[in-house]
C-alpha cells in the first residue's frame, strides 16, 4: 500500500483528471519510499480545487498543499514544461488511483537536477528490466 493512499482517496479526485507524479509512482511499485505525494491535475480539476482549498494555495510554484499532498496544474522543472494532459491521459490505475507512467517519471528525473533524481533513474531502469 502506498503510504499516502488514504489521503489521496479522501480527496475523491475523478479518474481521468489527475495523476500522482513525482516519487509516488515509484513508491506504489515498491521501488522506493515517498515522503509526500505530488499530484498533477487538469485545468478543470485545478479550478474546482482552488475554490475548495483557496486557503491552501501557495506560490512559486503555484500549488495547493493539503497535508502531505501537493497539487499542481503544471509540472515545470528547469524551464521544461511537462504535458499535464498527456501525463494524465497515460496514467496507470493502480488500486483505483491514477499514477503517472514510469516513463514520464524517468524522463523528468533524467534531467538530473538533483543527485537523488539520477539515483531514481537507475532504480527505475532496474525495475523496468524485470
Amino acid at each position: 500500500m502506498f503510504i499516502h493512499e488514504k489521503e489521496i482517496r479522501n480527496l475523491d479526485l475523478p479518474l481521468g483528471e489527475y495523476a500522482v507524479f513525482g516519487s509516488g509512482p515509484m513508491a506504489v511499485r515498491d521501488i522506493r519510499d515517498a515522503t509526500d505525494a505530488d499530484i498533477l491535475v487538469s485545468q478543470k480539476l485545478w479550478n474546482h480545487l482552488v475554490n475548495m482549498y483557496s486557503e491552501n494555495l501557495t506560490s512559486n510554484p503555484q500549488s495547493i498543499r493539503i497535508g502531505n499532498i501537493e497539487i499542481f496544474k503544471q509540472w515545470i522543472i528547469g524551464g521544461v514544461m511537462y504535458p499535464a494532459d498527456e501525463i494524465i491521459k497515460t496514467a496507470e490505475i493502480i488500486d483505483g488511483i491514477a499514477f503517472a507512467n514510469l516513463n514520464w517519471v524517468r524522463k523528468w528525473k533524467s534531467q538530473g537536477f538533483r543527485e537523488k533524481d539520477l539515483e531514481d533513474v537507475k532504480l527505475i531502469d532496474s525495475y523496468l528490466k524485470k
